[in-house]
């Protein structure tokens, strides 16, 4: 059996006049991968820039976060020839390991949008086996989370596919993947799936979806600008420190003149983004605060760390 961990980076349509149906999450331009033995060992790696032939032109944002320019894009290899140079290493018994449950969405989307027919090995979500053995209440815990929960200090650059993709192998080899795997097969992906979130069982105050067209780097920006009314008065109510629960959510605790207060939860999937107000609860308003006093740790720690540079 042999494992592969793998990441990618995607392009993103600079404007929404240039969205193509076809590639809603985006075209991939990057794929880092490492192949491993079942003890975890690296038998072979590679790092790969794509040629995109749909956003051509690198999106000004993802260019930011990546580091990746033009130049690197138009030197890229294609889809196709990317696609096959991992695929060289699929066997019967291979696993595919990723962190998060969006590359291989993004990973189909593609290969439909090429044409290509390819049958993927099993794949599974190191963030469920994460959270399965440590207990996390978040079952979209960050990469970056992760690795500072089992002391993982390594200075290097976030945002690419490889370098994320050895983040990744890190974490992993902290984790029991024998028993992630049988835990996932049993009950994680039954259980877990079903399981609500905490604010579920709250009273729903508000909800409304709205299409999101922007890079998703514009999505903080764009939650706080949304108005939400006071169920109780009809009053725009006031919230600002939101606080991120998974890859594309937000929570934030807001309240109005008349006092009520509410839980607000932020969510964009498939480019279309959920806004949903409930009554806030101790439970609830207890939830918030931890996760925005973990979210002042790590920035006291970040900023210790950099004043000792």
């Amino acid at each position: 059996m042999n494992y592969i961990i793998f990441d990618m980076e995607w392009n993103q349509p600079s404007s929404a006049k240039e969205k193509n149906p076809s590639l809603v999450r985006g075209e991939i331009i990057q794929l880092g991968f490492f192949v491993l033995n079942e003890e975890l060992d690296v038998l072979h790696k590679e790092n790969i820039l794509i040629r995109p032939v749909c956003y051509k032109c690198i999106n000004q944002y993802v260019g930011y976060l990546t580091g990746i320019s033009q130049e690197m894009l138009d030197a890229g290899v294609d889809f196709r020839t990317a696609l096959k140079r991992i695929s060289e290493f699929f066997s019967d018994d291979t696993l595919l390991f990723t962190w998060g449950d969006d590359d291989i969405p993004i990973l189909n989307e593609n290969m439909k949008f090429h044409k290509i027919e390819m049958k993927l090995p099993k794949h599974y979500n190191l963030q469920r086996f994460y959270a399965h053995q440590t207990g996390s209440e978040t079952r979209q815990t960050a990469l970056k989370t992760a690795a500072e929960y089992f002391g993982i200090e390594k200075d290097i650059q976030a945002h690419d596919a490889l370098n994320d993709a050895f983040i990744t192998l890190l974490v992993a080899r902290k984790l029991d993947i024998a028993k992630g795997i049988a835990d996932y097969n049993k009950a994680i992906v039954t259980s877990k799936s079903k399981q609500k979130n905490i604010w579920d069982s709250e009273k729903l105050c508000y909800s409304c979806e709205q299409e999101y067209t922007k890079v998703i780097g514009a999505l903080p920006d764009t939650c706080r600008s949304i108005s939400i009314p006071c169920s109780d008065c009809g009053a725009e109510i006031i919230y600002s420190n939101l606080c991120r629960y998974g890859k594309n959510s937000f929570i934030t605790v807001a309240e109005c003149v008349c006092t009520s207060r509410y839980f607000v939860h932020f969510e964009m999937k498939s480019n279309i983004l959920t806004i949903k107000a409930y009554e806030l609860s101790e439970k609830t308003e207890k939830f918030y605060q931890g996760k925005i006093q973990a979210k002042e740790a790590r920035k006291k720690y970040y900023q210790a760390k950099n004043k000792r540079r």
